[in-house]
């Protein structure tokens, strides 16, 4: 925890932000010792604070007021998510699910990158019938590495992600964006504070629909909600038929995870839900080749048998994974999971 006066002096220092009277269009940001390094970090302007001493008899420092701005304030120190105020495990606490980190031998920047390449062509179709490129201000709600906020065409970028390892490799693959360490469910931004809100193979992990009624109440109105990829692996299909239990497999240890596998064919009903305007859903298609296998075989297997690990022998992984080669190496394999998108705008 901060220091009070040392904290909010050095917060102060840093971007010359200083604690002023008589913000007509202000609304109350919140308290705590780190609250004013939070607020001024997270892009405040007009911040006004106050010390208070309650019954403890210890000096508060109170953040009473501010302004919020969408663009960065000069010099802050980027990702800040030690001022969020949230405990480790409040995610789960709060209802969010849990993500795959348990496959620390899995490169998760590797694989993000993967799935991001995958959805390369819809995700500029979707940015493109959004606007984006014409927004100031985008979220992403469970942004992992950054490998989709990296080629965003947003003005502004905002990232949020549990998971501080994956945050750090993000600040390095997307400098200009702002992340914080904090709960999807309870996103910690004013209403309307952003002009558009999207995810990627993210909804399956959470909560869905609070995460969506979150990005709901920080989108403004007229803004765009997008969730740009979520699997369904109810309908998998896989060929040859032994390759079945793979599929089977995986959609038990995501259960497990606490994940829901049938989330793509889910997204019409939650953003109708949501009260999202304008709503489309599609599936995205498959298209498969030896280059495929070349390409990104060994780290689909590294992330599939994170996930297997456990479920079944050793031994009887190891010849799934020999009959997987094999077709594909035959050009015999088909392997399809249905990945769902959906766009919807907040109602003006």
């Amino acid at each position: 925890m901060l220091e009070p006066e040392r904290g909010f002096g050095r917060a102060q220092a840093r971007t010359g932000i200083r604690p002023r009277a008589g913000c007509p269009s202000s609304h109350r940001v919140g308290l705590g010792h780190s609250g004013a390094l939070f607020a001024i970090e997270s892009g405040y302007v007009g911040v006004e604070c106050s010390w208070r001493t309650y019954r403890w008899r210890w000096p508060l420092l109170v953040v009473r007021r501010a302004r919020r701005r969408c663009t960065a304030a000069p010099g802050f120190q980027r990702y800040p998510w030690q001022s969020t105020e949230r405990p480790v495990g409040a995610d789960l606490a709060a209802g969010a699910r849990s993500r795959p980190g348990l496959g620390r031998s899995v490169d998760w920047h590797a694989r993000y990158t993967q799935q991001a390449g995958w959805t390369a062509q819809i995700r500029r179709y979707l940015y493109e019938k959004g606007g984006l490129a014409k927004t100031a201000c985008v979220l992403e709600p469970g942004c992992g590495t950054g490998a989709v906020l990296a080629d965003c065409p947003a003005g502004a970028l905002h990232g949020l992600d549990w998971d501080a390892q994956h945050l750090q490799v993000a600040q390095r693959a997307v400098p200009r964006a702002r992340l914080v360490r904090a709960n999807a469910v309870t996103l910690p931004y004013a209403t309307a504070s952003f002009d558009a809100c999207l995810t990627h193979y993210f909804l399956l992990w959470v909560d869905a629909a609070r995460v969506l009624a979150e990005m709901r109440r920080v989108t403004r109105p007229g803004g765009v909600i997008l969730a740009l990829a979520e699997p369904d692996y109810g309908a998998r299909i896989d060929c040859p038929a032994e390759l079945a239990e793979i599929g089977q497999l995986q959609g038990s240890a995501l259960e497990r995870q606490g994940a829901d596998p049938r989330m793509g064919r889910k997204l019409a009903a939650l953003f109708a839900a949501a009260g999202l305007q304008q709503v489309t859903i599609g599936v995205m298609g498959g298209e498969w080749s030896a280059r495929q296998f070349e390409d990104g075989w060994d780290l689909e297997w590294a992330a599939l048998e994170a996930d297997l690990a456990g479920s079944l022998p050793a031994e009887r992984l190891a010849e799934l994974r020999r009959i997987d080669a094999t077709a594909w190496q035959h050009g015999e394999r088909i392997l399809f999971v249905p990945t769902f998108y959906a766009i919807g705008w907040v109602p003006e």
